[in-house]
């Protein structure tokens, strides 16, 4: 299976409008953002990547509430939605693929439920950002409000199941390098059913 590495944790001890992740290392496959979000108003949680502030984002989402459903798309947007909640504390989960290739545009999965607030809805965003760079650093900020204290993120790099070191005497490697590379497409495709379960259970509500 992938091995998710700690990177950097954040708990807020005090109100702030915005934190920054700075010098993600550039040796992982994927990053994971993690959040507790606690607002002190209705708010949403938004991610920005290595300081650009420009219209070089879009999103398409999915969200529901029990009673209706919403789908639309973004673009030209100044931030990809990472969470959205009140003085209710709010699970974020962002997945954001390939961060550290420099050739293409990199594309992020945001998942968050926020049953407890006043404007409570399971969420599923798809981000883009239209830039090459690899990303060094993520800005998570709030709109017209403020992270409460209690708030917290934890930042993940993740690596794929070591598949090298096959040798062409022997079969007992090549065997292992085969079997890890079934345990991995098995784990990509449990993921990729959780989400499409998710999105279909969205569209039902």
């Amino acid at each position: 299976m992938p091995t998710y590495t700690p990177l950097q944790s954040i708990e807020l001890t005090s109100t702030t409008t915005s934190v920054v992740f700075s010098g993600i290392p550039q040796i992982y496959q994927d990053l994971v953002l993690v959040s507790r979000a606690i607002n002190t108003t209705l708010q949403s949680y938004r991610l920005q990547f290595n300081g650009d502030t420009g219209s070089n984002y879009s999103v398409t989402y999915l969200l529901g509430n029990g009673s209706s459903a919403i789908s639309g798309r973004a673009s030209n947007t100044v931030y990809i939605d990472h969470n959205y909640t009140d003085t209710t504390p709010a699970i974020g989960i962002t997945h954001i693929n390939n961060y550290s290739n420099s050739t293409t545009y990199k594309t992020a999965l945001s998942r968050w439920s926020n049953a407890g607030s006043s404007d409570p809805y399971a969420a599923a965003y798809v981000g883009l950002w239209r830039n090459t760079a690899a990303i060094n650093s993520i800005t998570v900020y709030v709109g017209s409000s403020t992270m409460a204290a209690g708030t917290t993120f934890d930042l993940y790099g993740i690596s794929p199941v070591a598949a090298n070191n096959a040798q062409a005497a022997g079969g007992t490697d090549i065997f292992a390098v085969a079997v890890a590379d079934l345990t991995l497409f098995q784990q990509w495709e449990a993921e990729a059913e959780e989400q499409v379960v998710f999105l279909r259970t969205l569209v039902s509500l």
